[in-house]
Order: structure tokens, then sequence, then C-alpha cells
């Protein structure tokens, strides 16, 4: 779901969506066009914008690289699923993104974690995996999901 919808992210929150696994690597040197575009620059983000053959340990390499030389580290993935949290439930409060399937992207991001211990989204999970069942409820999950994205806004 997350691949296709790629457009507006940061560096930073490809970086996320890098580390929890739900971008496609091929999805990498827009990555890194979109920070050449923000302004970071290094040679190994250059090469990684102009990757035209994939090869994912290439690809890879020129990330860690980049990184490096941007002096940025990875989050975790707790840290990565929060940042993201925060970025879709911005777009859920302004209206860019309907509560439904922002809760439905959220419980993606929030499965991708492997900490068992991670339960940061479990108010998107609970929305998302009872929403469609339970369709008379619907303006109530609506407006729980909208008070949990106030939550991570402020």
């Amino acid at each position: 779901m997350l691949s296709n919808e790629n457009s507006g992210w940061s560096f930073e929150d490809m970086l996320a969506l890098w580390v929890l696994g739900v971008i496609q690597p091929t999805q990498l040197p827009e990555a890194a066009a979109r920070a050449l575009e923000e302004g970071l620059d290094s040679p190994s983000l250059r090469s990684l914008a102009g990757l035209e053959d994939w090869d994912s340990g290439r690809g890879a390499l020129l990330l860690e690289r980049a990184m490096a030389e941007l002096g940025l580290r990875a989050p975790d993935q707790g840290e990565a699923a929060r940042r993201l949290a925060r970025q879709i439930s911005r777009r859920i409060i302004d209206g860019d993104l309907e509560a439904l399937k922002g809760a439905r992207t959220l419980a993606e991001i929030s499965r991708a974690v492997e900490s068992p211990g991670f339960h940061d989204l479990d108010v998107f999970v609970y929305a998302d995996s009872e929403a469609e069942d339970r369709p008379e409820d619907r303006q109530l999950f609506v407006e729980r999901i909208l008070s949990e994205a106030r939550k991570w806004t402020e």
C-alpha cells in the first residue's frame, strides 16, 4: 500500500519507510532525488539518485554511504513508525487523507515493527481491524481515529 503512496514524503520519511521495509528498494533513487531537491547533497546521494539499473546491494550501499556523508542515522523501527504516525496523522487532521484509510496505513506500519512490545499505534490497528466488519459504527471509528491523530500532532 505505502509503496504506491510515496509522493510528498520527505527523505527522512522515506528512510523511515525503508527501515520498516514498506517501500520497494527500487524507490530509493526517487528518495535520493527528493533529498537533493530538499537541499541535501553528497556524492553517494547523487549516485543513488542517478541509479538506473537497480542493484539492491549497490543501492543499499549507496544509501548507507550517503547517510554517513550527511551525518544521518537510520531510525530504529519504533522511531520510524512514530515519525510516520505524526506525518500521517497530520494528513488525516488536514483532510488530505481519509481517516479509515489513514488508520489502515498506520496499521500496516505498526505490523512492520518487529518488536512485540510496540503498541504505540494500537488505536489505529484496532480501528482498521474492526471498521469494515462494523459498518454501523463507522462514525465512531472515524471520531476515534481523528482523536488519536490529534494526539500525534500535538
